[in-house]
């Protein structure tokens, strides 16, 4: 009796001694985990070290997981580590509302399952003769929500159980601080770097605004000269006796210094700091003045520049400065973007968005085309950005598009790049029209300048 006593109690101790061992093997493993989660600086890569330490332990031989949005984030994609699958199946098993990711968000607490049916990821597995026979839907909680779920599988389901709730518990309150702690330094990180961005950009509008300055003074020192040269050619005309081709001559100097004074007159109504104006504005007008003012840069550079401006798109309220900036700097990057090729085109399109049938239309459609290389799909989201251009150093300053976009929305339009299966890219630009405005036109446009 005494004998069996003594085995019973070596039992018990060697029972309590693996307890402790399971206990002390569990908690190495979370700090672990915790020291690897923390030193990331990235949601993701929290996720990642968060897997990867777990599958140290020998339990678990595969895992995936997801975060929830957080505010201002889009979805990340789930990871994973060991699936035969890969992370399709955790993308669905994010996504179904049936699966059982969902009743732990809900609940917020940790779920043993064992129908491979319940579960996308694990249905996929066994499809794929992946043998998990057991997994562990953890939440990843931070300041007391869950936001996300990370699923550790393995294929022994009673020594996955063996493992205790709190390990699991500790493991997603650990992940969960260490992703709360990524996404403030992801948040900061954007700050500092939206405020880098406007201080650029007053910075750079300052420098804008000097230009604007001297230019003005520049053109109103030029302006005398020419006015003094065109009257001399004027006068000159006048005489009688002019030998063969010197009347043409002084006709082509007067009309030259003419289109200059022009030039220079509109240079400093463009540069004049004025607030908005809204008035009644010709759009096909703003075009033919904007295709003016590039027309000789593009002929200079073999560019060939066509205007198609549909009679009848009228008037708009609008600031004819500003409206005429947005042409410019649409022109100017679509002469950047063919520059160096045998025969560029630029074309620009006026037309008028109809409403209903019956209806007035209900805006203008301003189109710049060109035959450049195209904007790639996945830069057409950041084209509008600060700072963001797609030239080479020196060339751009990155502000041209996102200068534009905010004029057109503040005249309550919209600017968006054209997706176009052929070369070049096109942006197009549409502005609301007023009910009082006028639906005629003095005369359309088309051709070549």
């Amino acid at each position: 009796s005494m004998l069996a006593q003594l085995h019973e109690s070596q039992n018990r101790l060697e029972e309590h001694a693996a307890q402790l061992e399971q206990q002390a093997r569990e908690l190495r493993t979370l700090c672990e985990v915790g020291q690897s989660v923390n030193r990331t600086l990235h949601p993701r890569a929290t996720l990642e070290a968060a897997l990867d330490r777990a599958l140290g332990v020998p339990e678990i031989t595969a895992g995936w997981a997801f975060l929830r949005p957080g505010e201002g984030e889009s979805e990340d994609v789930p990871v994973s580590r060991g699936l035969l699958a890969g992370t399709a199946a955790a993308e669905q098993c994010r996504d179904r509302a049936e699966c059982v990711c969902r009743e732990v968000i809900e609940k917020g607490a940790v779920l043993v399952l064992r129908d491979p049916n319940r579960c996308e990821v694990l249905r996929r597995e066994v499809e794929h003769q992946h043998a998990l026979a057991c997994h562990v839907a953890v939440p990843l909680i931070s300041r007391g929500e869950v936001v996300g779920v990370l699923n550790l599988a393995g294929g022994d389901s009673e020594a996955l159980q063996g493992l205790s709730l709190e390990f699991f518990q500790g493991l997603g309150e650990e992940t969960g601080l260490a992703l709360d702690n990524a996404r403030l330094i992801a948040r900061v990180r954007s700050e500092l770097q939206r405020r880098e961005a406007l201080q650029q950009q007053l910075i750079h509008s300052a420098k804008l605004a000097a230009i604007g300055t001297l230019a003005a003074g520049v053109a109103h020192e030029l302006n005398q000269p020419l006015t003094v040269i065109r009257a001399a050619a004027q006068d000159l005309q006048t005489f009688d006796q002019l030998a063969n081709g010197e009347a043409a001559m002084l006709l082509d100097i007067e009309r030259q210094t003419t289109r200059m004074m022009a030039i220079i007159e509109h240079l400093r109504t463009f540069s004049r700091d004025s607030r908005s104006e809204r008035a009644a504005t010709n759009v096909n007008e703003v075009v033919r003045q904007a295709a003016h003012m590039v027309a000789q840069q593009l002929h200079n550079r073999g560019i060939e520049l066509v205007l198609d401006l549909e009679a009848g798109v009228g008037e708009i309220a609008a600031d004819p400065v500003q409206l005429e900036q947005v042409v410019l700097n649409l022109l100017t990057n679509a002469r950047d973007a063919v520059a160096g090729q045998p025969h560029g085109l630029v074309r620009v399109t006026t037309s008028r968005a109809e409403g209903a049938a019956g209806e007035e239309a209900k805006g203008v459609v301003i189109q710049v085309s060109d035959t450049g290389p195209g904007i790639p799909p996945e830069m057409r989201s950041r084209v509008f950005e600060p700072f963001f251009t797609t030239k080479e150093a020196g060339r751009g300053t990155g502000l041209g598009l996102a200068v534009s976009h905010g004029i057109v929305r503040d005249h309550g339009g919209s600017i968006e790049v054209v997706a176009d299966s052929g070369a070049g890219a096109t942006f197009s630009v549409w502005l609301p029209r007023t009910h009082n405005s006028r639906i005629e036109d003095a005369v359309g446009d088309a051709g070549r300048v």
